[in-house]
């Protein structure tokens, strides 16, 4: 019982920080700093999910980004939080698209609806391919995320930017 209020606790604290930062939203305009939602699918989770995170370049030539991200997926069998610190490289193109590939570690907790001793968390590799809006104040994406960890996860997801 402990350790289910303690995960409840962490859920809401990740909930609460990703509300702060859409909260900072005039700070994080004037800082360089874009804001996204996302939602898509975990496959392990089979159910959807929602999160929030922040791109910010890292090279003068804005090809290299850094883009912290949290997420998390409701599903029937297991509920995923997973923290990412994802890095991306943003390919040169003349289409009013991007392309990128990247990765970064995860931090992942999953709590299993029907065995809840088999709750863990878990570190991850992510490794990450998108598509995205290049110009504009609200920026559509798509992202396929592969999971290498000790429950490898194929997540798909879309989501705004701005």
């Amino acid at each position: 019982m402990q350790e289910h209020r303690i995960r409840t606790i962490g859920r809401s604290a990740a909930v609460a920080v990703a509300l702060a930062v859409l909260a900072a939203f005039p700070a994080v305009r004037a800082a360089d700093l874009d804001l996204d939602v996302r939602g898509g699918v975990y496959s392990d989770a089979e159910g959807p999910f929602l999160g929030a995170g922040i791109l910010t370049p890292i090279t003068p030539s804005r090809a290299w980004y850094f883009n912290p991200n949290v997420e998390y997926a409701s599903g029937d069998v297991v509920d995923v939080l997973s923290a990412n610190a994802d890095v991306h490289y943003d390919f040169p193109t003349s289409a009013n698209w991007t392309v990128w590939l990247g990765g970064g570690p995860a931090l992942i907790d999953r709590s299993f609806e029907i065995d809840s001793r088999r709750d863990d968390t878990d570190v991850g590799l992510n490794f990450i391919a998108g598509i995205g809006a290049k110009r504009g104040t609200v920026r559509p994406f798509f992202q396929a995320k592969a999971v290498a960890s000790g429950d490898n996860e194929f997540v798909v997801m879309g989501g705004i930017r701005w």
